[in-house]
C-alpha cells in the first residue's frame, strides 16, 4: 500500500455515517449482509444508505455480490488489515529502544489478521 492508496482509504472512512456503516459491516464478517439489513442496524434511508455504500466501494473498502433480488455488501477485510499494517508499520521505527509499554509487541498479530479471507466472487471497487 502507497500513501496516497492509505489516504483515499481514510477519506471514505473520514465521514461518522461511512464509518458507522463501515463498522457495521465489519460486524457481519465474510457473510456481509444486504443493504436493507445494514439500513435498519445503522438507521439510515436507503438513498442515503446507497450513498455511502457507494463512496465506501469506489474506495476499495466494500464489494459486493448479487443474490437473487438482493445486494450482499462486504467489508474488504484484506483491504482494512492491510491499511492497519501500513499505519503500524512505522511505529516506534526511530526509537532506540523499539516501541514502549503503551505499544503491542510487533510479534502479536492484529486480532484482523486472523481473520481468514473469504473466498468470494467480489465486484471490482
Amino acid at each position: 500500500m502507497d500513501s496516497q492508496h492509505a489516504c483515499d482509504l481514510l477519506t471514505a472512512l473520514g465521514h461518522p455515517v461511512r464509518l458507522a456503516v463501515f463498522r457495521e459491516l465489519m460486524a457481519y464478517g465474510p457473510d456481509g449482509a444486504p443493504a436493507g439489513t445494514l439500513g435498519l442496524t445503522v438507521n439510515l434511508a436507503p438513498n442515503a444508505l446507497s450513498f455511502h455504500l457507494n463512496r465506501l466501494k469506489q474506495a476499495g473498502l466494500v464489494s459486493t455480490q448479487r443474490a437473487g433480488q438482493q445486494i450482499i455488501y462486504r467489508a474488504r477485510l484484506n483491504t482494512m488489515r492491510e491499511l492497519i499494517v501500513y499505519l503500524d508499520d512505522t511505529c516506534c521505527r526511530d526509537v532506540a529502544t523499539g516501541c514502549g509499554p503503551q505499544c503491542p509487541p510487533k510479534q502479536t498479530p492484529i486480532r484482523l489478521a486472523t481473520i481468514a479471507a473469504p473466498k468470494i466472487k467480489e465486484t471490482p471497487p
